[in-house]
């Protein structure tokens, strides 16, 4: 069975309560030591949920599913009108992975150490059983990411996978509590492009939870891969040349995704030609290169909203708009809101 949570219809404890039975659902296993997900949680009755935030919490959704009794996965693409705080107890050991394409995510487990995962990033964490968490979605962020919240058993269960000489490499970092938080691993073009594939997904039912399990799977055999050795080198598919290319084009938007080069100038710096420079980012990434320019835009327009010092026109020049008029329209197509309504609603 699906659920559907709209936040336009609730309040911020609402919410809450919602993360804290799926939350629960993940944690609390009394009579299963080796799994982390009760038969009879919270939410028993949902293997899928929707969690839709509107305008006047945020705009995107997450999206929940447990996919079986040791593994869930929580697809996000969104942002948040202020910070957005969540705080649970752990009822039993289970470690959470984050594959952050963008945006960023405050973690702070009190009495022992805080932590920012970054965009770009893949995040490792244990969480010890009775550990209080508290995690923050910064204030106009947008976040695209992929959550997945594994049992102890089944992470033991993929370290055997690992050649016999690699798996103390990894069993170290699942010694640490807090696992790669604080020395993440990159995320890699490939992961990028899985994330986009869940976040972009047509199917439904069966065959939609077949796809993310699938996918997700994929996402934690991109993870091992980092430890497919003694030494922890990675043997990843963006080694070959072409891969890079389109890495070193993803960099270069980055920097420049105000005012982007052409897709001549970009094909000039990495050597291919624009028809295969257009197909190789898409099939990457999962969007075009204007896609990606215009995302990253909007989510820096989201930043600057938040300081009220700044005029809409100012706004708008730094992002490289020529008028206000036209930063005001883009802004309305990509998010159904106009900047001083996103002002009103979001900013302090």
């Amino acid at each position: 069975m699906q659920g559907q949570f709209n936040c336009m219809h609730r309040t911020n404890d609402d919410i809450h309560h919602v993360y804290q039975g799926f939350l629960t659902d993940i944690c609390d296993s009394p009579d299963r030591p080796e799994i982390i997900l009760s038969d009879n949680p919270p939410l028993s009755h949902h293997k899928a949920y929707r969690l839709n935030f509107d305008h006047h919490g945020g705009h995107g959704y997450w999206a929940v599913d447990r996919l079986d009794r040791d593994l869930i996965s929580c697809i996000a693409k969104s942002g948040y009108c202020d910070d957005f705080n969540i705080t649970y107890r752990a009822l039993r050991d289970h470690f959470t992975i984050r594959f952050m394409a963008s945006g960023a995510i405050d973690v702070n487990v009190r009495g022992k150490q805080s932590y920012r995962v970054p965009a770009g990033k893949i995040s490792l964490h244990h969480v010890h059983k009775n550990e209080i968490v508290d995690v923050t979605y910064p204030r106009g962020t947008v976040l695209s990411c992929v959550t997945l919240y594994v049992s102890a058993g089944y992470i033991q269960t993929l370290r055997r996978l690992l050649p016999r000489e690699s798996r103390q490499n990894f069993q170290e970092i699942l010694n640490d509590s807090f696992g790669l938080a604080g020395r993440e691993l990159a995320l890699e073009p490939y992961d990028k492009n899985l994330i986009c594939q869940l976040q972009n997904l047509t199917a439904s039912g069966e065959l939609k939870r077949y796809f993310i399990k699938s996918k997700t799977r994929e996402l934690l055999c991109a993870l091992l891969k980092n430890y497919a050795s003694p030494a922890g080198q990675t043997d990843r598919t963006d080694s070959i040349p072409q891969t890079e290319k389109f890495k070193r084009v993803f960099d270069l938007l980055e920097q420049n995704y105000i005012s982007p080069p052409s897709t001549q100038e970009l094909s000039r710096k990495i050597g291919l030609n624009r028809t295969m420079l257009r197909r190789g980012f898409r099939a990457t990434y999962g969007k075009s290169i204007s896609q990606h320019c215009l995302e990253r835009r909007m989510s820096r327009a989201c930043e600057l909203l938040s300081d009220k010092q700044r005029n809409i026109t100012q706004i708008a020049e730094e992002l490289g708009y020529g008028h206000s008029t036209n930063f005001t329209a883009s802004f309305k197509r990509y998010f159904g809101i106009l900047p001083k309504d996103y002002r009103s609603h979001y900013s302090m």
